[in-house]
Order: structure tokens, then C-alpha cells, then sequence
């Protein structure tokens, strides 16, 4: 069974997502997930994070 995925905007990012593996330092070293990436949000582009739930 493939293991479900949550995901969530960056609680700790601030400004524009212009670099993914900067996102994803954020949301592994801050957040306590195992990835994050840069994804267009509204005009502009915000930092998700992800991790199995």
C-alpha cells in the first residue's frame, strides 16, 4: 500500500520560491519534512513541503 502524502506551505518561508533546494533545505532542516519544492501559487510561487502522513 503506497504510503499517503501530506503536503503543506512552508510556515517558515518568507518572499518568492525562486530555488527549489534552497525550499528544500527550509522544509527538511526547519520543518522536519522529508522534501520541499518551489510551486506556482496564485502569480507567484511559494515553498510546499512534503512528508508521509
Amino acid at each position: 500500500m503506497k504510503p499517503k502524502i501530506c503536503d503543506w506551505r512552508s510556515k517558515t518561508w518568507s518572499g518568492i520560491c525562486i530555488n527549489t533546494g534552497n525550499c528544500k533545505r527550509q522544509c527538511i532542516n526547519v520543518e522536519h519534512a522529508t522534501f520541499g519544492a518551489c510551486h506556482r501559487q496564485g502569480f507567484g510561487f511559494a515553498c510546499f513541503c512534503y512528508k508521509n502522513c
